[in-house]
C-alpha cells in the first residue's frame, strides 16, 4: 500500500507534487481540518481534481496531523 500525505495552510497553499503522486490510483482520501477550512468548497474542489478516483471523507478537527507535526487552521490530506 502506497500513501501520500499534503497540506494546505493559507500562507503556504498546497505543496509542489511529489516525484509520483497517488492522482488516479487513490482509492481513499482522509482530510482533517478546521470546520471553516472544511467549508471553502474551493479547496473541496481542489482535493476532488487532485484524486479524481478516490473516496473523499472529512472530519473537522482541533489540530491536523501531517507527518510527526500537528498544525492549526490547516487542511491535511491522506490519501
Amino acid at each position: 500500500m502506497r500513501i501520500e500525505q499534503k497540506k494546505w495552510t493559507e500562507a503556504k497553499g498546497w505543496p509542489s507534487e511529489p516525484p509520483e503522486p497517488l492522482r488516479e490510483s487513490a482509492q481513499l482520501v482522509l482530510a482533517f481540518g478546521a470546520t471553516s477550512i472544511l467549508r471553502q468548497q474551493s479547496l473541496v474542489e481542489h482535493v476532488k481534481t487532485m484524486y479524481p478516483q478516490a473516496h473523499i471523507l472529512g472530519c473537522s478537527t482541533a489540530g491536523e496531523i501531517c507527518g510527526t507535526q500537528v498544525s492549526d487552521n490547516a487542511l491535511v490530506t491522506t490519501a
